[in-house]
């Protein structure tokens, strides 16, 4: 086996790569969490390892030599593979901890709701959330393992997804209607106008083939947090899916005014990279929900 005493250690490579893609010893310190001088005593310590020079000066500028360049790019793969590897490592070693992302909403209205069967189904699960103001299916970070989104079917073909709930939605009010033209003559609509959520009036009304509440007795919040704690304050009515609502439904804090719209094309998924498919947690988790 090739003997790897005077392979330069991982430390300067990083930092090389860092100065490369920076070209400013001050950026690469900035984006290292490292001091100017560390990063320059790192260079130097790689040259002399390497044998040659890595980096070349013109005043201020910094440029890397040719050859230091093609080094770049080739060590990127292996510290790529060196990432990916320690991340596996890690996910079997922690294969109990899941770490999921969804918007804020669906985690309080859905999510922390089953928290307590969850663990009576998987009482060896370590859950932990973190959440986002606005649904972001394209950015799921490493240290995150799966989330639960809104979109396509196709919005997901990247990944690894299990529908869980159908786009379903529904006419809320604090109190009981039955008839739909007196809770829209008595009551303020509740928009939201975050870009997932803005079309849900249009969308339920045109199905039912009724008008859209005129603007001036509309209301619009950011944000379908702030709506559903709105009609369930009483100020007025809201079109919401129905994943939101399901447990205040069954408590009667909110009523269903008229039928629902369902469109299958659309709705939640959980997700998670495909090469995370043999992580059994996740695949189990996945079915859990779909079913709840």
């Amino acid at each position: 086996m090739e003997s790897y005493s005077r392979l330069p250690s991982l430390k300067a490579l990083l930092t090389l790569q860092a100065v490369v893609t920076h070209k400013s010893i001050s950026q690469a310190a900035k984006s290292l969490n490292l001091t100017h001088s560390a990063v320059s005593q790192s260079i130097k310590q790689l040259e002399e390892v390497l044998g040659y020079k890595v980096l070349l000066k013109n005043g201020r500028n910094i440029t890397p030599t040719k050859n230091a360049d093609e080094y770049v790019r080739e060590i990127n793969d292996a510290l790529n593979h060196l990432s990916i590897a320690t991340k596996r490592f890690k996910q079997r070693e922690g294969s109990n901890i899941v770490t999921l992302k969804m918007v804020t909403s669906l985690a309080m209205r859905w999510f922390i709701p089953q928290l307590n069967d969850m663990k009576v189904a998987f009482p060896a699960l370590d859950i932990r959330l973190v959440s986002e103001q606005f649904s972001n299916i394209d950015d799921l970070p490493t240290d995150v393992d799966a989330g639960v989104g809104y979109g396509h079917e196709k919005d997901f073909m990247q990944l690894h997804s299990y529908k869980v709930s159908n786009s379903e939605l529904l006419l809320l009010s604090q109190r009981p209607y039955t008839n739909i033209a007196k809770a829209l003559q008595e009551n303020t609509a509740i928009y939201v106008a975050s870009e997932l959520r803005k079309n849900d009036w249009q969308e339920w009304c045109h199905a039912l083939g009724i008008e859209q509440p005129s603007n001036d007795k509309r209301l619009v919040f950011p944000n379908s947090a702030q709506a559903l704690e709105a009609v369930t304050s009483g100020v007025g009515i809201l079109i919401s899916q129905s994943i939101f609502v399901k447990p205040m439904l069954k408590t009667k804090l909110l009523y269903q005014i008229g039928r629902s719209v369902v469109n299958e094309s659309q709705g939640y998924y959980f997700y998670y990279r495909p090469e995370q498919i043999n992580q059994s947690a996740l695949t189990a988790l996945a079915h859990w929900l779909a079913a709840h």
